[in-house]
Protein backbone atom coordinates (compact mmCIF):
# COMPACT_ATOMS: atom_id res chain seq x y z
CA UNK A 1 0.00 0.00 0.00
CA UNK A 2 2.90 2.25 0.87
CA UNK A 3 4.36 1.57 -2.58
CA UNK A 4 1.17 2.72 -4.28
CA UNK A 5 1.11 5.91 -2.25
CA UNK A 6 4.69 6.62 -3.34
CA UNK A 7 3.77 6.02 -6.97
CA UNK A 8 0.75 8.34 -6.69
CA UNK A 9 2.85 10.97 -4.94
CA UNK A 10 5.49 10.72 -7.71
CA UNK A 11 2.86 11.03 -10.44
CA UNK A 12 1.34 14.01 -8.66
CA UNK A 13 4.75 15.61 -8.33
CA UNK A 14 5.57 14.98 -12.00
CA UNK A 15 2.15 16.30 -13.02
CA UNK A 16 2.61 19.46 -10.99
CA UNK A 17 6.09 19.96 -12.44
CA UNK A 18 4.76 19.41 -15.94
CA UNK A 19 1.89 21.80 -15.31
CA UNK A 20 4.35 24.41 -14.05
CA UNK A 21 6.50 23.93 -17.13
CA UNK A 22 3.43 24.29 -19.39
CA UNK A 23 2.28 27.37 -17.48
CA UNK A 24 5.75 28.87 -17.64
CA UNK A 25 5.91 28.23 -21.38
CA UNK A 26 2.44 29.63 -21.86
CA UNK A 27 3.31 32.71 -19.81
CA UNK A 28 6.41 33.31 -21.90
CA UNK A 29 4.37 32.95 -25.08
CA UNK A 30 1.68 35.24 -23.67
CA UNK A 31 4.31 37.81 -22.69
CA UNK A 32 5.79 37.65 -26.21
CA UNK A 33 2.33 38.05 -27.78
CA UNK A 34 1.56 41.00 -25.51
CA UNK A 35 4.94 42.57 -26.27
CA UNK A 36 4.42 42.18 -30.02
CA UNK A 37 0.91 43.54 -29.67
CA UNK A 38 2.19 46.58 -27.78
CA UNK A 39 4.84 47.19 -30.45
CA UNK A 40 2.25 46.82 -33.23
CA UNK A 41 -0.15 49.09 -31.36
CA UNK A 42 2.59 51.71 -30.98
CA UNK A 43 3.47 51.47 -34.67
CA UNK A 44 -0.22 51.74 -35.54
CA UNK A 45 -0.64 54.72 -33.25
CA UNK A 46 2.37 56.45 -34.81
CA UNK A 47 1.05 55.70 -38.32
CA UNK A 48 -2.39 57.03 -37.42
CA UNK A 49 -0.86 60.20 -35.98
CA UNK A 50 1.23 60.70 -39.12
CA UNK A 51 -1.79 59.93 -41.29
CA UNK A 52 -3.85 62.38 -39.28
CA UNK A 53 -1.18 65.03 -39.67
CA UNK A 54 -1.01 64.40 -43.42
CA UNK A 55 -4.77 64.51 -43.75
CA UNK A 56 -4.93 67.65 -41.62
CA UNK A 57 -2.27 69.28 -43.79
CA UNK A 58 -4.08 68.22 -46.97
CA UNK A 59 -7.34 69.57 -45.60
CA UNK A 60 -5.64 72.85 -44.68
CA UNK A 61 -4.15 73.13 -48.16
CA UNK A 62 -7.52 72.32 -49.73
CA UNK A 63 -9.25 75.01 -47.67
CA UNK A 64 -6.58 77.58 -48.59
CA UNK A 65 -6.76 76.57 -52.26
CA UNK A 66 -10.57 76.84 -52.27
CA UNK A 67 -10.38 80.23 -50.57
CA UNK A 68 -7.85 81.51 -53.11
CA UNK A 69 -10.01 80.24 -55.98
CA UNK A 70 -13.09 81.94 -54.54
CA UNK A 71 -11.10 85.14 -54.04
CA UNK A 72 -9.87 85.06 -57.66
CA UNK A 73 -13.41 84.44 -58.93
CA UNK A 74 -14.75 87.29 -56.80
CA UNK A 75 -11.97 89.61 -57.98
CA UNK A 76 -12.63 88.64 -61.61
CA UNK A 77 -16.39 89.21 -61.22
CA UNK A 78 -15.88 92.60 -59.58
CA UNK A 79 -13.45 93.65 -62.31
CA UNK A 80 -15.81 92.50 -65.04
CA UNK A 81 -18.68 94.42 -63.43
CA UNK A 82 -16.57 97.57 -63.19
CA UNK A 83 -15.36 97.22 -66.79
CA UNK A 84 -18.95 96.71 -67.97
CA UNK A 85 -20.00 99.77 -65.98
CA UNK A 86 -17.25 101.90 -67.53
CA UNK A 87 -18.13 100.63 -71.02
CA UNK A 88 -21.80 101.42 -70.38
CA UNK A 89 -20.89 104.90 -69.14
CA UNK A 90 -18.88 105.39 -72.32
CA UNK A 91 -21.95 104.48 -74.40
CA UNK A 92 -24.06 106.94 -72.43
CA UNK A 93 -21.50 109.67 -73.13
CA UNK A 94 -21.69 108.90 -76.84
CA UNK A 95 -25.37 109.81 -76.71
CA UNK A 96 -24.42 113.15 -75.15
CA UNK A 97 -21.94 113.81 -77.97
CA UNK A 98 -24.90 114.29 -80.32
CA UNK A 99 -26.04 117.22 -78.19
CA UNK A 100 -22.79 118.90 -77.28
CA UNK A 101 -20.15 117.54 -79.65
CA UNK A 102 -16.76 116.25 -78.55
CA UNK A 103 -13.46 118.05 -78.03
CA UNK A 104 -14.74 121.15 -79.79
CA UNK A 105 -16.20 119.28 -82.77
CA UNK A 106 -19.91 119.35 -83.58
CA UNK A 107 -21.59 116.00 -84.03
CA UNK A 108 -22.12 116.73 -87.73
CA UNK A 109 -18.35 116.95 -88.18
CA UNK A 110 -17.85 113.68 -86.28
CA UNK A 111 -20.53 111.91 -88.32
CA UNK A 112 -19.11 113.15 -91.63
CA UNK A 113 -15.72 111.82 -90.48
CA UNK A 114 -17.25 108.38 -89.87
CA UNK A 115 -18.91 108.46 -93.30
CA UNK A 116 -15.67 109.44 -95.00
CA UNK A 117 -13.72 106.70 -93.21
CA UNK A 118 -16.28 104.05 -94.16
CA UNK A 119 -16.52 105.28 -97.76
CA UNK A 120 -12.75 104.95 -98.19
CA UNK A 121 -12.96 101.35 -96.96
CA UNK A 122 -15.87 100.44 -99.23
CA UNK A 123 -13.90 100.54 -102.45
CA UNK A 124 -15.35 101.65 -105.83
CA UNK A 125 -18.91 102.22 -106.98
CA UNK A 126 -21.82 104.34 -105.84
CA UNK A 127 -22.54 104.22 -102.10
CA UNK A 128 -25.52 104.47 -99.81
CA UNK A 129 -25.34 105.82 -96.26
CA UNK A 130 -27.49 104.37 -93.48
CA UNK A 131 -27.95 106.58 -90.41
CA UNK A 132 -30.10 106.48 -87.31
CA UNK A 133 -33.47 108.11 -87.75
CA UNK A 134 -32.50 111.09 -85.58
CA UNK A 135 -29.12 111.62 -87.28
CA UNK A 136 -30.27 112.59 -90.76
CA UNK A 137 -30.44 116.21 -89.61
CA UNK A 138 -26.67 116.25 -89.00
CA UNK A 139 -25.72 115.38 -92.59
CA UNK A 140 -26.88 117.01 -95.81
CA UNK A 141 -26.57 115.83 -99.39
CA UNK A 142 -24.10 118.66 -99.86
CA UNK A 143 -21.92 117.10 -97.15
CA UNK A 144 -22.13 113.73 -98.89
CA UNK A 145 -21.18 115.29 -102.24
CA UNK A 146 -18.11 116.86 -100.66
CA UNK A 147 -17.12 113.53 -99.10
CA UNK A 148 -17.64 111.74 -102.45
CA UNK A 149 -15.32 114.22 -104.12
CA UNK A 150 -12.70 113.83 -101.39
CA UNK A 151 -12.62 110.02 -101.54
CA UNK A 152 -13.06 109.77 -105.33
CA UNK A 153 -16.60 108.39 -105.41
CA UNK A 154 -19.10 109.10 -108.14
CA UNK A 155 -22.08 109.29 -105.82
CA UNK A 156 -22.88 108.97 -102.12
CA UNK A 157 -26.52 109.27 -101.07
CA UNK A 158 -28.61 108.72 -97.97
CA UNK A 159 -30.41 105.37 -97.87
CA UNK A 160 -34.12 105.07 -97.20
CA UNK A 161 -33.30 102.58 -94.44
CA UNK A 162 -32.39 103.61 -90.90
CA UNK A 163 -30.26 102.22 -88.09
CA UNK A 164 -31.01 101.62 -84.44
CA UNK A 165 -28.56 101.95 -81.60
CA UNK A 166 -26.08 104.55 -80.42
CA UNK A 167 -25.42 106.05 -83.81
CA UNK A 168 -22.70 106.11 -86.40
CA UNK A 169 -22.96 104.93 -89.96
CA UNK A 170 -23.15 101.92 -92.26
CA UNK A 171 -21.97 102.35 -95.83
CA UNK A 172 -23.15 99.99 -98.59
CA UNK A 173 -22.47 99.74 -102.28
CA UNK A 174 -25.58 100.14 -104.40
CA UNK A 175 -25.51 96.45 -105.32
CA UNK A 176 -25.25 95.52 -101.62
CA UNK A 177 -22.13 93.39 -102.14
CA UNK A 178 -19.96 95.49 -99.85
CA UNK A 179 -20.91 96.84 -96.44
CA UNK A 180 -18.77 98.77 -93.98
CA UNK A 181 -20.14 99.04 -90.46
CA UNK A 182 -18.83 102.16 -88.75
CA UNK A 183 -21.47 102.43 -86.02
CA UNK A 184 -20.37 103.28 -82.50
CA UNK A 185 -21.31 99.80 -81.27
CA UNK A 186 -19.15 98.19 -83.94
CA UNK A 187 -16.24 100.54 -83.28
CA UNK A 188 -16.41 99.72 -79.56
CA UNK A 189 -16.52 96.00 -80.43
CA UNK A 190 -13.52 96.30 -82.78
CA UNK A 191 -11.49 98.12 -80.16
CA UNK A 192 -12.84 96.24 -77.13
CA UNK A 193 -9.50 94.59 -76.30
CA UNK A 194 -7.68 97.91 -76.34
CA UNK A 195 -10.46 99.62 -74.41
CA UNK A 196 -10.48 96.86 -71.77
CA UNK A 197 -6.71 97.12 -71.42
CA UNK A 198 -6.94 100.89 -70.95
CA UNK A 199 -9.75 100.55 -68.41
CA UNK A 200 -7.80 97.92 -66.43
CA UNK A 201 -4.71 100.13 -66.54
CA UNK A 202 -6.61 103.17 -65.25
CA UNK A 203 -8.55 101.31 -62.56
CA UNK A 204 -5.91 98.92 -61.27
CA UNK A 205 -2.63 100.05 -62.81
CA UNK A 206 -2.12 96.65 -64.42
Amino acid sequence: MAGIDKIIARIKKDSEQKAEEILAGAKAEIDEILSDAKKEAEKRKKWLVQKGEREALQEKQRIISDARLKARKLEWRVKEELIAQVMNDAKQRIRKVKEGGFQGKDYSVILCGLIKEAAMSAGGGDLEVLLSEDEGKYVSQCDLDEIAEEVGKTCIVLSDGTLTGLGGVIIKTKDGRIEVNNTFEKRIERHSSTLRAEIVKVLWGE
